[in-house]
């Protein structure tokens, strides 16, 4: 890295101070930002994982789910809804909406 780059948490938190950015909100573009990353490398071994192509079932649109788009509700599922910044998660690829648990 650079010496003109900064890393998202860097960045987050000079914002914080200077633009009065609530914590959670930081905690929060975290999680979504890990998640990307968790996507993404899903995304580049997929082929080679054999999760490409399409599923058995459909979403709520009525359209053909996607391996890939399952693996992502998942993620995201998993990594922005394990604290009290999330209230509830919506997508595509499911009926319901899904009411996070909140910790203490």
């Amino acid at each position: 890295m650079s010496a003109d780059q900064i890393t998202l948490r860097e960045f987050l938190l000079s914002q914080r101070s200077q633009r009065k950015l609530d914590k959670d909100l930081i905690f929060l573009l975290e999680d979504i930002a890990t998640s990307c990353r968790i996507i993404s490398h899903q995304i580049r071994g997929g082929a080679f994982a054999g999760r490409l192509g399409a599923t058995t079932s459909t979403n709520v649109l009525g359209e053909t789910q996607k391996q890939l788009d399952v693996i992502a509700n998942d993620v995201f599922v998993r990594h922005c809804s394990n604290c009290g910044r999330v209230a509830a998660l919506v997508s595509e690829e499911v009926d319901e909406v899904y009411l996070a648990e909140r910790q203490a």
